[in-house]
């Protein structure tokens, strides 16, 4: 496996670490978010150096928050779609609900054009980031 492989492969491992990171943080979800920061962390110190500081405290943090991820992933991004700092595409810079209904329908027909359909156990917009970053992983892979 060359160099430039390795690298498209940490790429694609970063956009699905990124994934998990903006999801709900419940029991689960931290616990692969630690693990894909744990192996990343390792493929870091033999492939992109620099990052592997920022993600071995990513794990301390992780260890340190607890519970505590809930409420902060709540006090971020709300209940409700915050005015603050919505986690969906849509909620930028388009006022008009017309504007958001298109921006969703692009998406899922740019999602469908490379051949990926959302799982029905989705239950969030596909305009969510965690979505998004999750696609990138797929185009970089």
């Amino acid at each position: 496996m060359n160099a430039e492989h390795n690298e498209v492969q940490f790429r694609s491992a970063v956009y699905e670490l990124l994934s998990l990171a903006f999801l709900y943080p419940d029991r689960g979800t931290v616990a692969l978010l630690r693990r894909g920061a744990e192996e990343l962390t390792a493929w870091a110190s033999d492939e992109v150096g620099e990052i592997e500081d920022a993600l071995q405290e990513l794990v301390r943090e992780l260890d340190k928050a607890g519970g505590q991820l809930e409420a902060d992933y709540e006090d971020v991004f709300g209940h409700t779609v915050s005015s603050d700092c919505p986690p969906y595409e849509g909620e930028y810079g388009q006022a008009h609900v017309f504007q958001k209904s298109q921006t969703l329908a692009d998406l899922s027909g740019f999602y469908g054009s490379w051949g990926v359909r959302v799982s029905p156990d989705l239950h969030d917009r596909i305009d969510h980031v965690s979505v998004e970053m999750e696609f990138m992983h797929l185009l970089a892979l």
